[in-house]
């Protein structure tokens, strides 16, 4: 499962994602879409841990996101497929 709780990313004065929250249960198939612009990218950048994030937090199988390290993340039954 993963529980994103209040997640806030700004690029200088610009506020990219403001105050987001969603539950992703174990086993979902989970589609983002949206028009260009909306955070889309930037949110699955900051699950990936492309990215980072100012505020908030996320959490995978109830461990802090920010604790795992990155390639233990992707050994986790998560897929990331790049647009390009």
């Amino acid at each position: 499962m993963i529980e994103i709780k209040n997640i806030v990313k700004t690029a200088g004065e610009k506020v990219i994602l403001d105050d987001i929250s969603l539950t992703i249960e174990s086993g979902s198939f989970v589609v983002l879409i949206g028009p260009s612009g909306c955070g889309k990218t930037t949110l699955l950048n900051i699950l990936a841990k492309i990215e980072p994030y100012e505020k908030g937090s996320i959490s995978y199988q109830g461990q802090e996101l920010k604790q795992i390290k990155q390639h233990h993340f992707f050994k986790r039954e998560l897929g990331y497929l790049f647009q390009n």
